[in-house]
């Protein structure tokens, strides 16, 4: 868009007679006049133009060093033919004269990319062109049986809703003022792709304070009528690998390209059928929730875990593994469950227009399939997928399970302890049971060979937990949320993981070294190897001193070798030239971050429920302390619950007390934490 006038653009829309879109009734036409007025415009500043571009092209590739190859090559040939030292001479010149031009064009590419990117995400984008490329495969779609809407009105799962709730209140969608849609356009994030309308959200932003009237008249009419536009339930999916085999559809995940127009009316749906949904939402659910994460799901069952281990109970633990879980969800079932939650039945009908007659084709190479029919599942890549998945899956909570559970998505994990191991492999077993009736009533089909089962403590069950006549092994150690766990919870292996992840990527980026600027290497390692030491930090707050000293001497290394220093800097000066703390303060203020938000009631309940304040409580000043627990092993004594409360308790008043977070990190950043125990548990004694 070189010659693309702003003003223009925003000129010429302001002009344009948008109310002639809305002598429809029918949605379809609304939004078939809508667009065609919009695309009208968007044709005459940004017509589309096709261009050829070579699959292997390199955006440092410029045409002076196409132009010095094309001599090279030809350079070389007149050699082979005759090979006498002047002709040897003249392609060892050329040659030279290529290898010095990729390389300046390659420094300043990388200098360009590393400066003017916005984020982590758009450097790596644009950098990616340096790394070996991976094909991908598509996924097929999911098959549903045929079964009848009205079959679901006794379906096990909207029995219990019905049950566990009892009388509530109703829900409908409530039409929306311009203002609401202007800031939702506002907030469009530019880099998206653009969906299968062609519009890409680059232009629907810009043109955002010209149309946002228009659009709102065209998202309220949706609600009204209940009818979702036949082109907004189309998609572009691209297959998008996960793990495992590459050669397996089934290690891909198909995300959907949408259109950026009814993502902005899905944002109105969700936000609305959100709010309403966190009044019967279980708190045994992680994912896609405000407040909640990755790190808060696995400190609430590893610190379960470890309090029962301190009882001197055994404790097992079963991950199960859905096949394609997003791709499965049956849409009658979802509107039956909806219904049961107190959803309207114009509200319901809204939702079977936005769910059913959905139809996609899968991008692969560049290259697009044909039109496909999707007859289940929520589109992944929307904003209101996620939400209906946690709806969907709610209601599980409702059911006998009397076992630990923990839900992220479609991670599943339940977890269980008893003084007897016995007794603890009947009861997981047992519930484990009624886990896959529950999956298979739901039809979400369990994946058998990622499902797995880890005994902590040592200790041995006399069988292995069977789920559909499927034995699962014991581990000694898994993965779990991007975190590998191992049955001592001295998390050994997850730190091996961790070393080994950074020294591949401190290898991917030494080749560049060269050619970027100290200044900017930095980013790059804070954007690319800090985030792997720090990832769900505070469950480490407790680390052994022989993988804490593991970790930072990794870091050491990759400062040094980024940044070009011999071996014999010392490890803080080299903190110092990247202005960070070490991995050690880092970790422990992002664990009293979570004790700061979980005392002003700003993280979920089940990170709240593990601290409390003295009984002097908040009134007096000073007094902002929590209880300490008293651990009687090693496995509390590790815990984040203790390690926490011991740093925030060592805290000054002035720390604890203060008015906001922004203010409570900004005075972390002037002390310096450390572990202040002095522990000689078997963990800590450990030779890493």
């Amino acid at each position: 868009m070189k010659r693309f006038d702003t003003d223009i653009f925003l000129q010429d829309l302001n002009s344009v007679p948008w109310d002639c879109a809305f002598i429809h009734d029918d949605i379809n036409d609304i939004w078939a006049t809508w667009y065609k007025l919009f695309t009208e415009v968007i044709d005459r500043h940004a017509p589309l133009k096709k261009k050829l571009v070579r699959g292997n092209a390199v955006s440092w590739m410029t045409p002076k060093i196409i132009q010095a190859i094309n001599t090279r090559d030809r350079l070389h040939r007149r050699f082979t033919k005759k090979k006498t030292s002047e002709n040897w001479e003249t392609y060892r010149k050329q040659r030279n004269l290529v290898t010095s031009l990729k390389r300046s064009s390659l420094k300043s590419y990388c200098i360009n990319v590393s400066t003017n990117s916005k984020h982590p995400g758009e450097f790596w984008k644009k950098f990616h062109c340096l790394l070996p490329s991976k094909d991908r495969v598509p996924r097929p779609a999911s098959h549903m049986p045929n079964l009848q809407p009205e079959e679901f009105k006794t379906h096990p799962s909207v029995v219990s809703i019905r049950r566990k709730l009892g009388r509530q209140t109703s829900f409908s969608f409530t039409p929306v003022q311009d203002s609401y849609i202007k800031r939702i356009l506002s907030t469009i994030k530019i880099n998206k792709a653009t969906g299968a309308d062609g519009i890409s959200p680059r232009l629907l932003k810009l043109a955002g304070p010209r149309i946002f009237s228009s659009l709102t008249k065209l998202i309220n009419q949706c609600i009204v009528s209940g009818s979702w536009p036949t082109d907004w339930k189309t998609s572009i999916v691209s297959p998008i690998y996960k793990k495992g085999t590459e050669t397996l559809k089934s290690n891909y995940r198909p995300v959907s390209v949408l259109s950026a127009v009814s993502k902005v009316a899905e944002r109105v749906i969700f936000d609305q059928l959100y709010e309403f949904s966190l009044d019967f939402l279980s708190g045994n659910l992680s994912g896609f929730l405000k407040g909640h994460s990755c790190t808060t799901a696995l400190l609430k069952t590893f610190e379960d875990i470890r309090k029962k281990l301190d009882s001197s109970e055994h404790s097992a633990a079963i991950t199960i593994d859905l096949s394609k879980a997003f791709d499965s969800i049956n849409h009658d079932l979802l509107l039956a469950k909806l219904s049961a939650y107190g959803v309207t039945k114009d509200a319901l009908q809204l939702l079977r227009s936005y769910l059913t007659d959905r139809k996609q084709h899968v991008k692969t190479d560049g290259v697009l399939s044909d039109w496909q029919i999707v007859r289940c599942g929520v589109p992944q890549g929307s904003i209101l997928g996620p939400l209906l998945f946690n709806i969907y899956m709610n209601d599980v909570n409702f059911s006998d399970i009397s076992c630990s559970l923990r839900f992220y998505a479609d991670d599943t994990t339940g977890y269980s302890s008893n003084l007897c191991p016995s007794t603890l492999q009947i009861n997981l077993q047992n519930n484990v049971g009624l886990l896959a009736s529950w999956f298979c009533e739901n039809f979400l089909a369990i994946n058998h060979s990622k499902s797995q089962s880890i005994v902590f403590n040592r200790a041995t069950l006399p069988t292995p937990f069977v789920i559909d006549s499927n034995e699962l092994d014991y581990v000694t150690h898994m993965k779990l949320l991007g975190v590998v766990i191992d049955n001592s919870l001295s998390f050994n292996v997850h730190i091996k993981e961790v070393c080994r992840k950074v020294n591949t990527k401190v290898s991917i980026l030494r080749r560049i070294r060269k050619f970027i600027p100290s200044d900017v290497m930095i980013k790059l390692y804070k954007a690319f190897i800090l985030p792997h030491f720090e990832y769900a930090s505070p469950l480490f707050i407790g680390l052994s001193k022989g993988l804490s000293a593991k970790l930072e001497s990794t870091n050491a290394f990759a400062l040094r070798t980024l940044l070009n220093y011999s071996k014999s800097t010392a490890y803080e000066e080299l903190l110092k030239t990247a202005n960070i703390k070490s991995l050690e303060h880092r970790r422990i203020e992002q664990a009293l971050i979570l004790v700061y938000k979980s005392i002003h009631n700003q993280t979920p309940n089940y990170i709240q429920e593990l601290f409390s304040l003295r009984s002097n409580g908040y009134s007096l000043r000073g007094h902002l302390k929590v209880v300490l627990p008293r651990p009687t092993s090693s496995y509390m004594q590790h815990s984040f619950t203790y390690q926490a409360s011991k740093q925030w308790n060592n805290l000054t008043d002035k720390i604890r007390m203060s008015e906001s977070l922004s203010i409570f990190r900004k005075n972390l950043q002037d002390i310096q934490l450390s572990s202040s125990y002095d522990c000689s548990c078997l963990f800590c004694k450990q030779i890493v």
